[in-house]
Order: structure tokens, then C-alpha cells, then sequence
């Protein structure tokens, strides 16, 4: 669960595990900041190939901030959106 929590909360956990990914899935659901977390992964996750991110369609503009992150490795973005996944009604 990464809901309300930013880089520098990433920064001070003990995620030695980014390390060792070489393949991710996350899920971001309306109003978590799971984005940070995917950008501190891409960051840090130095055997990471590929990175597969669920989003919903209000989050899209957001990706852009994914694209740009400085990567660990040469890594597979794969963008996936969810019609599915709006805001609550």
C-alpha cells in the first residue's frame, strides 16, 4: 500500500527487494500516489526489465512523468489503461 506516502518516505525504507526485480506490476488506484513509487522503482531497480503499470483513464497525463524518470537499467514501460478504474462515483 503506498497511499500517501512520496520519494523521500521511499527513500527511507528498507527496499533492498527493488534490487533484485526484474519484472513489476502495479496497480494504481484513484488518489494514491503509486506514482511515486513506480518512479522510485524505475529509479532504483537496477535488474528491473520490465514494468507493467495498470492505470485509470484520468491518469494518464501522469504517465509522462513515468516516461521521464531517470531508469536503473534499460527497461520495458508497458502502459496499460483500465477503463474500469475511474473514480468513484
Amino acid at each position: 500500500m503506498c497511499c500517501g506516502f512520496n520519494m523521500g518516505y521511499w527513500k527511507l525504507q528498507n527496499t533492498a527487494f527493488i534490487y533484485q526485480l526484474k519484472e513489476v506490476t502495479i496497480e494504481l488506484s484513484h488518489g494514491s500516489n503509486g506514482i511515486e513509487f513506480a518512479s522510485y522503482i524505475l529509479d532504483h531497480a537496477q535488474n528491473l526489465n520490465k514494468m507493467t503499470i495498470v492505470h485509470s483513464p484520468q491518469q494518464s497525463k501522469a504517465m509522462s512523468k513515468l516516461k521521464k524518470s531517470k531508469m536503473a537499467s534499460n527497461i520495458t514501460l508497458d502502459f496499460q489503461e483500465d477503463e474500469k478504474k475511474g473514480p468513484p462515483e
